[in-house]
C-alpha cells in the first residue's frame, strides 16, 4: 500500500471520528438541555415530543463540524501530527463551532433566565473539545506509533521535475517542499509548481534569491539554532 493510500485513509479516519464525536456531542447536549432547562428526566414525552428543534441539527451539526474542522486545516497533514498543535487547533475549532451553533440554533430556544443561554454555550464548548480532543488523542497516537514524525523535505530545482516527486509522494510521504529555482526563472515557473502542489497539501518554501534578500523582501529567520 503507497503511502498515499494510507494518507487519504487516514484522513477519512480522522474525519470519521470528527463526525461520531460531533454526534455524540449533540446527543449529549440534547440530554442536557431536556434534564437541566425543560426540567423532564423520564418523561416519554419530552423524548419523543421535545420542544426544541433537535432533530434537524442532529444531521446538520455533525456535518457542520467537519465542514469547520475541514476549514481549519486539521486534515491537510493527518499521518505526522503535533499534540501541542492539535490541543490548540482543537480548542479554537470547538469554540467557534459552540459560538456558531449558540446563535445559529440555540439562541432563538426559549428559555426561562437569560442565564441559561450562557450555560448551554459553556456546556456545549466543553463537550464539543472533550468529546473530539480524546478520540483524536487515541487515533493521533496510535498514527505516531507507525510512522516516523520527523518532517521530511524534498528539494524542487525545476519544473520538469514535478513528475518526479509526485512518482516519490506515492512511496514516501514528504511534509514540506523547498522550491529552489535557478535565478533565470520566473514568477510563471514558481506559480506552476504551486498549482501542481498544492493537492498534496504540503508545506511550501521558496528559497529567496539574492535580489530578494538585498530589497528586504526575504528575512533570515532561525538564526539562534545555526552553529
Amino acid at each position: 500500500m503507497s503511502l498515499l493510500t494510507t494518507h487519504r485513509k487516514q484522513q477519512l479516519v480522522y474525519i470519521f471520528v470528527d463526525l461520531l464525536s460531533s454526534l455524540l456531542v449533540w446527543v449529549a447536549f440534547l440530554g442536557f438541555r431536556w434534564v437541566v432547562h425543560d426540567g423532564r428526566m423520564l418523561s416519554v414525552d419530552a423524548i419523543l415530543i421535545p420542544i426544541f428543534d433537535f432533530y434537524r441539527p442532529l444531521v446538520l451539526y455533525p456535518i457542520g463540524c467537519v465542514v469547520m474542522y475541514y476549514l481549519s486545516g486539521y486534515y491537510v497533514r493527518p499521518l505526522r501530527k503535533d499534540y501541542a498543535k492539535e490541543l490548540r487547533t482543537t480548542l479554537c475549532s470547538s469554540s467557534l463551532i459552540a459560538l456558531l451553533a449558540f446563535f445559529v440554533i440555540i439562541i432563538d430556544d426559549p428559555v426561562t433566565s437569560y442565564r441559561n443561554y450562557m450555560t448551554s454555550f459553556v456546556v456545549l464548548m466543553l463537550l464539543q473539545f472533550v468529546l473530539s480532543y480524546i478520540p483524536r488523542l487515541l487515533v493521533t497516537a496510535l498514527s505516531r506509533r507507525h510512522f516516523p514524525q520527523k518532517p521530511k523535505q524534498y528539494t524542487l530545482r525545476s519544473v520538469k521535475k514535478i513528475a518526479d516527486f509526485m512518482r516519490l509522494q506515492r512511496k514516501e510521504w514528504y511534509d514540506e517542499v523547498i522550491i529552489d529555482l535557478p535565478s533565470t526563472a520566473n514568477e510563471k515557473d514558481i506559480y506552476t509548481i504551486i498549482n501542481h502542489l498544492y493537492p498534496y497539501g504540503v508545506a511550501i518554501s521558496i528559497k529567496p534569491r539574492l535580489y530578494d534578500m538585498l530589497t528586504g523582501a526575504a528575512s533570515i529567520k532561525g538564526v539562534e539554532d545555526i552553529p
